[in-house]
């Protein structure tokens, strides 16, 4: 492999280096597996942090949920509309650690690409 690609590909840390061929210095780079949602579903997920935290100049907080935002990291969600890259959700706070549902609740928009999927419920 070049010495520069090698390089600028190990200070990625998502590249998977198994995928290189060394025979034939090609490179396969997989299909993303991004996880998908269906209108009508219910989903336990994981939110990334950004979107636990009250930003007063986030657009997703003010433009799309009316200043409010999720307070959980889990939370069990139906997914009501699907738009682009967004989804409208109705959720209910998860204790992951517990396995139980707790008392808040919380109806909004969420950016899929800031959601991991840890099961369908």
């Amino acid at each position: 492999m070049n010495k520069i690609i090698k390089e600028q590909l190990s200070k990625i840390e998502v590249a998977d280096m198994s995928n290189y061929a060394d025979n034939n210095y090609s490179f396969i780079i997989p299909k993303s597996n991004i996880d998908r949602f269906e209108e009508d579903k219910c989903y336990l997920i994981e939110l990334n942090d950004v979107l636990i935290k009250d930003n007063k100049d986030s657009l997703l907080q003010i433009n799309w949920n009316n200043n409010t935002y999720p307070e959980n990291k889990y939370l069990k969600i139906d997914v009501s509309k699907i738009l682009g890259k967004m989804i409208k959700v109705n959720s209910i706070a998860y204790d992951y650690e517990n396995k139980k549902d707790l008392t808040a609740v919380w109806s909004g928009w969420l950016p899929v690409e800031l959601i991991k999927i840890i099961e369908v419920v």
